[in-house]
C-alpha cells in the first residue's frame, strides 16, 4: 500500500506542465509517508526506497536525491538493485540534455 502511494507521488510529479510549487507539496507528502512508515515499524526494502527515489528523480531534486534518498540505502543496509541505477540514469540524462 505504502509502495503504491509513494510511486502515486512519482507519477503526479511527472505530469506535464506541473508547477514546481505542487511538486514541493507532492515531494512533502511523500516524506511524510516515509515517516508513517518509520513510526509503524515496517520493515524497510527495496520496493519503498526505489519509490521514495522516483519521486525525487520524477520532480527533479536532484539535491535531494543525494543529501536524502540515497543515504537511505546504507542507513538501512539495503543494497541498491538495477531499478535504482535506472531511476538515476534516467534522472541524469535528461539533467544533461538539458544543459
Amino acid at each position: 500500500m505504502f509502495n503504491g502511494l509513494l510511486r502515486t507521488y512519482a507519477g503526479a510529479c511527472a505530469l506535464p506542465n506541473i508547477d514546481d510549487s505542487v511538486k514541493k507539496v507532492y515531494i512533502q507528502d511523500a516524506w511524510n509517508l516515509f515517516k508513517q512508515i518509520q513510526a509503524s515499524k515496517i520493515p524497510m526494502n527495496i520496493n519503498l526506497l526505489n519509490s521514495l527515489l522516483y519521486v525525487h528523480t520524477k520532480a527533479f531534486d536532484i539535491e535531494k536525491v543525494e543529501g536524502l534518498v540515497l543515504p537511505l540505502y546504507d542507513q538501512y543496509g539495503i543494497k541498491k538493485d538495477e531499478y535504482t541505477y535506472q531511476h538515476l540514469a534516467g534522472k541524469y540524462r535528461i539533467i544533461s540534455l538539458k544543459v
